[in-house]
């Protein structure tokens, strides 16, 4: 998995670990810090994924469609990759920010 953890000292929404794990949709970021679950995911899920990952090691842009957003207070995810696990560096600690 991509990417350096950085901490905020007591930051409750990583524990202070400077990373975030959970399981569900990818949350946007890095597609390589995600792993979608083989027998949750249809082929289709899979190979959107894997060829994210692969744009993303020759340094393009992710696809903004993937990933949660927030619009006007609401969490909305679109996600091609279906659900799995994941371990992207917490957002308030990236920034410095307690959330």
């Amino acid at each position: 998995m991509g990417g350096v953890a950085v901490s905020t000292p007591e930051c409750d929404w990583c524990n202070d670990t400077g990373t975030v794990t959970g399981y569900g949709y990818f949350p946007g970021g890095d597609p390589r810090t995600f792993s979608p679950d083989p027998e949750m995911n249809t082929p289709e899920e899979m190979a959107a994924w894997e060829k994210a990952c692969a744009a993303y090691e020759q340094d393009e842009t992710p696809d903004q469609r993937d990933g949660c957003v927030w619009i006007r207070g609401v969490k909305i995810t679109r996600c091609r990759f279906g659900i799995g696990g994941y371990a992207a560096p917490c957002p308030f600690c990236e920034k410095g920010e307690q959330p």
